[in-house]
């Protein structure tokens, strides 16, 4: 939310770039959790007719709706994507476990104003273990996980995400949807219409994939 208030007071100017990355290691649903959580019980997790997706809709749709809000939720008007399983594939065999949905996603995103949001993320994957988000602007720009923001024309000036800037006062998302709900005329922050874009870009990261094509949302 903080980060988000940067951006609407212009701290970062027009954020034209926006990476995201999840990557996991060992990190595939039913097969590399304790049985007794939700991630070891979630056979569903790995189901493509009750789950969709794999990493694209498990982790890859929080990394997406994460960089979009902090992008200003422009509107995304085609995406490419590519989507593998390989890694886990021998040890889902010797556990009889169904090989249907991606290990890994990766997509673009590109949007009506120029912008551009690219996204990979993967339960399982022969390198170090990430997570980050990174916002491009042409006055600054800032990373997640470690939260940090850039700026400064002639020096570079790196500051720890605080809220030092000016005042912010966060919103319980919770409190904030049953507001909502209460009260038809607030402004939510996430509205429904938000959430049907969001489906599509992971929905044309999946269908580029299989036609090897951009596709148009």
């Amino acid at each position: 939310q903080l980060l988000r208030a940067y951006f609407d007071r212009g701290v970062f100017g027009e954020v034209y770039y926006a990476k995201s990355s999840w990557i996991r290691r060992k990190g595939w649903p039913k097969l590399n959790f304790p049985p007794g959580g939700a991630m070891g019980r979630g056979m569903w997790f790995i189901r493509k007719q009750e789950a969709g997706f794999g990493a694209l809709g498990d982790i890859g749709v929080h990394l997406v709706d994460l960089a979009w809000y902090l992008m200003g939720t422009p509107k995304p008007v085609a995406v490419t994507g590519m989507m593998w399983t390989k890694v886990a594939v021998p040890l889902l065999k010797r556990k009889r476990l169904p090989i249907e949905v991606d290990e890994m996603a990766v997509g673009t995103i590109r949007f009506e104003n120029g912008q551009l949001l690219a996204v990979d993320v993967s339960w399982d994957a022969y390198n170090e273990p990430m997570q980050e988000v990174r916002l491009f602007g042409d006055k600054g720009g800032a990373t997640l996980f470690p939260a940090k923001v850039y700026r400064g024309e002639d020096i570079m000036e790196t500051t720890e995400l605080s809220t030092t800037f000016g005042a912010y006062d966060p919103v319980d998302p919770y409190a904030h949807f049953i507001a909502c709900i209460r009260n038809p005329e607030m402004a939510c922050i996430a509205p429904g219409d938000q959430n049907i874009q969001l489906i599509k870009m992971l929905d044309g990261i999946a269908r580029s994939a299989k036609t090897r094509k951009e596709v148009r949302l």
